[in-house]
C-alpha cells in the first residue's frame, strides 16, 4: 500500500486492506523498519485500532512491513524440567514440547501440568514467557513468593538451569556478592519466630 498522505498511520492501512480477518492473531502483530536500521518494532494492535490518537497507533514510514500472523493455540516449553520422564525422544527431540493453549494460565501451570514441574537445578526466578510480537515477560518474586507471567496463544516458556557459580579455591575467601541472601533472611525470620515463641511461653509459665 502507497503511503498516500503525510502521517499515515498503521490504522489508516488496516482500513485501506478491508480490517483483520477472523483467523487474525493481532497479539502476534510485528512491524519490520527498514529505514535506519530500526528492525522489528513492537506495539498494542488492538489499542491502535481501538483509538487513532493512540502512541500504539505508529505513524508509518516508506518500506515498513506489518506482519499479522493466523491464530496459533499453541504453546511451547523449553529448559528446566522434567519432561524427560513423560515423553519419548520422538517428542522432545530438539528439546521443545508444544502444547494446546489454555486461556488464562500462567507459565507454572504449564510446567507442573506438561513437563512434569520443575527440574532441581531450574532457575525460577529467572523463567521468562516469550509472546508473539516479541515481547518477554519475566517471573517477579517478593521474599518466598513468585508471580509467573501469563501465556497467551503462540507463547514460549523458557526455564533456565541455575548459573553455576566459581567454586572458590583452597584458603579463598567466599565473595559477600555469593551470599545467599534468600537464605540469610529465611534463618532470620526462623531465628526470630523462635524467639518470639519463647518469649510467649515464658509469659504463659508466669
Amino acid at each position: 500500500y502507497a503511503l498516500l498522505k503525510e502521517n499515515t498511520k498503521v490504522s489508516d492501512i488496516l482500513l485501506a486492506s478491508g480490517g483483520i480477518t477472523q483467523e487474525a492473531y493481532p497479539e502476534g502483530t510485528t512491524l519490520l523498519r527498514a529505514d535506519g536500521n530500526t528492525g522489528y518494532i513492537i506495539f498494542d494492535l488492538y489499542e491502535a485500532l481501538k483509538n487513532k490518537n493512540s502512541y500504539q497507533n505508529i505513524i508509518l514510514q516508506d518500506g515498513d512491513i506489518i506482519d499479522i500472523p493466523r491464530k496459533n493455540n499453541i504453546v511451547s516449553l523449553t529448559g528446566a524440567t522434567n519432561y524427560q520422564d513423560l515423553y519419548s525422544e520422538r517428542l522432545i527431540g530438539n528439546g521443545k514440547l508444544n502444547f494446546a493453549y489454555h486461556p488464562g494460565k500462567s507459565a507454572k501451570y504449564y510446567v507442573d501440568h506438561y513437563a512434569g514441574g520443575f527440574d532441581e537445578k531450574a532457575d525460577r526466578q529467572r523463567l521468562t514467557v516469550e509472546h508473539p510480537n516479541g515481547k518477554v515477560d519475566k517471573t517477579k518474586g517478593f521474599l518466598f513468593f513468585r508471580t509467573y507471567p501469563k501465556v497467551v496463544e503462540g507463547s514460549i516458556i523458557k526455564v533456565p538451569f541455575k548459573k553455576v557459580k566459581p567454586q572458590p579455591l583452597p584458603g579463598e575467601k567466599k565473595d559477600s556478592e555469593d551470599v545467599d541472601w534468600s537464605q540469610v533472611l529465611k534463618d532470620s525470620i526462623t531465628q526470630a519466630t523462635s524467639i518470639l515463641s519463647l518469649i510467649l511461653l515464658l509469659r504463659a509459665i508466669n
